[in-house]
């Protein structure tokens, strides 16, 4: 397993392109080293970028269980080339001190990239609750003030990846996290079957989850 990484801290204004990696993204960015970990030296066209998955466009989170891989997954319509590196979004609302996050990034059901975070060291401006949408045991459901942090897992590429690749992204948490939901695709995501922070395979899930986490994946098109 690789090094802790550090998160993305997003504040959002207004929606703008990043020239160059094709993200959308948000227009102040705060706390960043580097542009996205992971990504290759030289970001890709905008022009020649494949963007699938979630647009990450709502505030509305919800809380992940603690302790059990959450997986969504993605059948491509092109090639993949270069690299694919997915993100998950979360409100930094009363984050764990002590927790951490792993994802996991499959390709046709096996792990070939994972990358792992300390929860306590988030480095965005901390959200605030607007609403409470639901409140309930495993489905509680809430509207943010606009800050998240991005979390990223990237795989290299050392050959191109077909048309119709399955891309699956799980997400671990060793402590529950308010993580953004893509409310226009719901029933994308799924509670697998084990306590493993980091399966080595993801099979067919039927534990559907109350929610479809919010994945915005990318790579070049092929």
């Amino acid at each position: 397993m690789r090094d802790r990484e550090r998160p993305r801290a997003i504040v959002v204004f207004v929606l703008v392109i990043i020239a160059g990696s094709g993200l959308l993204a948000l227009a102040a960015i705060h706390g960043i080293d580097h542009p996205v970990r992971g990504l290759p030296v030289g970001l890709p066209n905008p022009s020649n970028t494949y963007i699938f998955g979630s647009s990450g466009r709502n505030f509305t989170g919800w809380l992940m269980p603690a302790q059990i891989p959450v997986s969504t997954s993605y059948s491509t319509n092109q090639s993949l080339n270069g690299f694919v590196s997915a993100t998950l979004n979360v409100f930094p609302y009363h984050m764990p001190q002590n927790g951490d996050l792993y994802l996991g990034l499959y390709v046709d059901g096996k792990l070939a990239a994972n990358s792992s975070y300390d929860l306590g060291q988030s480095v965005a401006h901390p959200a605030a609750i607007v609403n409470d949408l639901f409140v309930g045991s495993g489905r509680s459901l809430a509207s943010f003030s606009p800050s998240l942090e991005g979390y990223t897992v990237t795989l290299f590429l050392h050959r191109s990846l077909p048309s119709g690749t399955l891309i699956t992204i799980t997400a671990y948490a060793s402590a529950p996290i308010w993580a953004q939901i893509d409310s226009a695709n719901p029933g994308l995501s799924y509670f697998e079957s084990t306590s493993s922070p980091l399966p080595t395979t993801i099979g067919p899930s039927h534990a559907l989850a109350p929610y479809t986490l919010s994945i915005q994946v990318e790579s070049n098109a092929g």
